[in-house]
């Protein structure tokens, strides 16, 4: 499996921050997208950073603000979709988001998804906005990372990577708890006890 090589302390735990973590000199996944989008050249050169939105800075938004911002990767935050507008000076406070533009998903589409040189939106809102957001990013001409789950129902979720496919985009779902070990332990106590 591709992400087994990421098994271990996670890198965002106290005991993770603790010793050195270096991001792989090579990644497969990312290369491969970087390239489909035109981000690298014809001679593996990065061309230009990778441009994105985060929609939501709670508990899954500070992971993905922490991969973001210490993973080395060629990446461009351009835009913080947030509804809780007295959140804003806190999360300015806390991260380098000076500049970055903090948007209502009210203006989602006049603002975000209008933008030209926004590629990719990264969706870590709560559960429930999932399927709708994803849809409104599709629709307007961006990539899309969402935290599980992408919809309710598999029938929506279907019709989602069916958008995905129609629009010419990459619809991905993330997963982020995969090797979490306390996850593990509850796989591998489910496992030896035959439930």
């Amino acid at each position: 499996m591709a992400t087994e090589q990421f098994k271990g302390i996670s890198p965002l735990s106290e005991q993770g921050r603790q010793r050195s973590f270096k991001w792989p000199e090579t990644d497969h996944v990312t290369e491969r997208y970087m390239r489909s989008v035109g981000l690298v050249d014809d001679e593996g050169q990065i061309s230009r950073p990778c441009c994105l939105a985060l929609l939501g800075a709670g508990r899954a938004g500070a992971f993905h603000l922490t991969s973001i911002f210490s993973s080395g990767r060629v990446l461009k935050l351009k835009y913080l979709v947030e509804d809780d507008k007295s959140r804003w000076d806190d999360l300015k406070r806390r991260w380098p988001l000076q500049n970055v533009q903090f948007v209502h998903s009210d203006d989602l589409e006049r603002v975000v998804l209008a933008d030209e040189e926004l590629e990719a939106c990264l969706i870590a809102t709560p559960t429930p906005t999932h399927e709708a957001l994803v849809r409104r990013c599709l629709n307007g001409g961006k990539h899309v990372m969402c935290e599980k789950p992408l919809a309710s129902t598999l029938e929506a979720v279907k019709e989602s990577y069916d958008l995905a496919e129609k629009c010419g985009k990459i619809l991905f779902c993330a997963f982020n708890r995969r090797f979490d070990a306390s996850d593990e332990a509850k796989s591998d106590t489910s496992k030896s006890s035959n439930t």
